[in-house]
């Protein structure tokens, strides 16, 4: 792994509630969580017609600036996994993805500080129109950047994954 580069957050959240206030769109629904480790506060769109997630639901969040197991950083070049043809060794370390549900990319496009002592951060990230909050302390958040890209990936507590599936296939 990588010295220079390294996950910029990770934590297991239980899932407060799901659309609270009411659902606003058909196929986008949006979960709001707190963290177990961290006691930090999430909320974040995602696609439920691909991922189901429920209140209650324990699941495991990570923001990584790549998607590289071993930390390299993304080329913009698409290099599935085990691709012959690649002399990327990233292809053959193979991806985050592999480990997790739902993965999604985007950029953090604010960052705010509160609190008497400015210690807490508050983070901001669009994937492409589905936006994500994350708030607490900024001890554990000082990694994220402004304008950095971001992959937010996502599965729940004792969810098995198996590359290149998707147990929601059938409602795409």
């Amino acid at each position: 792994m990588s010295s220079q580069m390294s996950l910029l957050f990770e934590d297991d959240f239980e899932v407060i509630s799901i659309d609270e206030g009411g659902k606003k769109f058909d196929k986008v629904s949006r979960c709001r969580a707190r963290g177990i480790t961290y006691d930090m506060e999430l909320e974040f769109d995602y696609a439920c017609h691909i991922y189901k997630i429920s209140k209650n639901d324990q699941l495991r969040v990570v923001l990584a600036p790549t998607l590289n197991k071993d930390f390299t950083p993304d080329t913009d070049e698409y290099k599935p996994a085990g691709n012959a043809s690649s002399s990327s060794s990233s292809s053959t370390v193979g991806s985050l993805a592999d480990d997790y549900s739902y993965v999604m990319h985007g950029k953090c496009f604010k960052i705010q500080t509160s609190g008497k002592d400015h210690s807490r951060l508050e983070v901001y990230i669009s994937f492409g129109g589905l936006l994500l909050s994350l708030k607490g302390l900024g001890e554990y958040m000082d990694k994220i950047k402004m304008d950095q890209r971001i992959y937010l990936l996502v599965r729940k507590e004792g969810e098995e994954t198996k590359p290149g599936t998707n147990e929601n296939e059938d409602d795409v």
